[in-house]
């Protein structure tokens, strides 16, 4: 019978072996890794940030009388008074930030008495901002709240 001897070759050659197979075992479960991220077009968003602060400092006067409502069926939306007869364009980004795959957008209408009514049935429980972002007479407006859905 053959005895293999131990020596500093073989300890080297079997100490990067295992360095490499733990680097092959990292390098997977990094790809396996889900990376949520604020929206695919942050570099686009942060070029025009200067717009987006005059939405919000226009929207300041504004901001108590936004209101969002939570039930057991709906979330209602009570837009401030001052766009009653307006017509708003705009979305609603219920924005998810644990899981960007249950992110909604929905189209902003102020039709029903300034209200807007969202079934919750479309959501699943847990954190959402609500960024409201819409327009009214070529002014452009920015809400946001925080919901927890339960």
């Amino acid at each position: 019978m053959k005895h293999i001897k131990f020596n500093w070759g073989t300890g080297i050659f079997i100490t990067i072996i295992v360095m490499l197979l733990w680097l092959a075992f990292l390098i997977n479960k990094s790809f396996e890794y889900k990376i949520n991220i604020d929206s695919d077009d942050y570099y686009e968003r942060g070029l025009v940030h200067t717009s987006q602060m005059e939405r919000i400092k226009r929207s300041l006067a504004y901001q108590k009388d936004f209101e969002v409502e939570l039930n057991s069926e709906t979330i209602l939306i009570k837009y401030p008074s001052y766009f009653e007869n307006k017509e708003l364009r705009g979305e609603l980004w219920f924005y998810r930030p644990s899981d960007y795959e249950l992110d909604k957008k929905i189209a902003v209408s102020n039709k029903e008495s300034n209200m807007q009514s969202i079934h919750i049935l479309h959501f699943k429980k847990g954190k959402y901002l609500l960024r409201a972002t819409f327009s009214a007479d070529s002014l452009s407006y920015f809400f946001e709240r925080e919901l927890i859905i339960k």
